[in-house]
């Protein structure tokens, strides 16, 4: 089984686009959902064709609850895909953490949202409010909007999350996720095999992966 240190560099890696590899070495992103699988691989389904992928002991597996904003307080790991806008970012999904996998590609970077050139991807601690708020808020309201701002090694941005902007609980899990029909979203190395994940974020309960 693999260790939360190990589970936390191979997150990491995907969520830094594959920066610490090589160019030939960069990771093979693929979202979508499982049509089919086996105890060695599974095809997924995605908006450009089907992806067979092998998985084995190496590959590094996390489970994606549903949540909801309420479980954006100050204290927590979050990861925020973003558009950078005038005064405060606009979240596109957030992905609230387990405390196992707090640090997990901590920081500031471009990110590859689907359709969206430009986006970045925070991950960082959601800080304190300057200000209490009676209504249960974390940082300064702006409309619906909840306004927090994340703090990582060497920075901070200011995120409005809007209360339609998904948001999942992310945390450790094993290939026992794998299921049909399930949303998935997976790092994976490219090999003269084939795709082998290095790593795949598993919707449950029907979660969708908004990474």
């Amino acid at each position: 089984m693999l260790t939360n240190r190990v589970l936390v560099l191979a997150f990491a890696l995907i969520v830094a686009g594959g920066s610490a590899a090589g160019a030939a070495d960069k990771p093979v992103l693929v979202r979508g959902s499982i049509v089919s699988l086996s105890p060695s691989a599974f095809t997924v389904k995605t908006a450009t064709g089907l992806f067979t992928i092998a998985y084995g002991p190496k590959t590094a597996f996390v489970g994606a609850d549903r949540g909801s904003p309420s479980d954006i307080v100050p204290g927590v790991f979050v990861g925020i895909a973003n558009m950078p806008g005038a005064g405060a970012s606009r979240a596109l999904e957030v992905s609230v953490f387990d405390e196992k996998m707090r640090g997990v590609g901590e920081g500031d970077r471009p990110w590859e949202a689907p359709a969206l050139h430009g986006s970045r991807m925070t991950n960082g601690t959601v800080a304190q409010p300057r200000a209490m708020m009676t209504n249960g808020t974390v940082g300064a309201t702006n409309g619906a909007a909840k306004t927090i701002t994340v703090n990582y090694k060497g920075g901070s941005r200011k995120i409005a999350v809007n209360p339609g902007t998904p948001v999942v609980r992310i945390a450790p899990g094993n290939a026992k996720l794998l299921a049909r029909n399930a949303s998935v979203f997976v790092s994976a190395q490219k090999l003269p095999s084939g795709l082998t994940a290095r790593f795949a974020v598993i919707g449950k309960n029907g979660t969708a992966v908004p990474l």
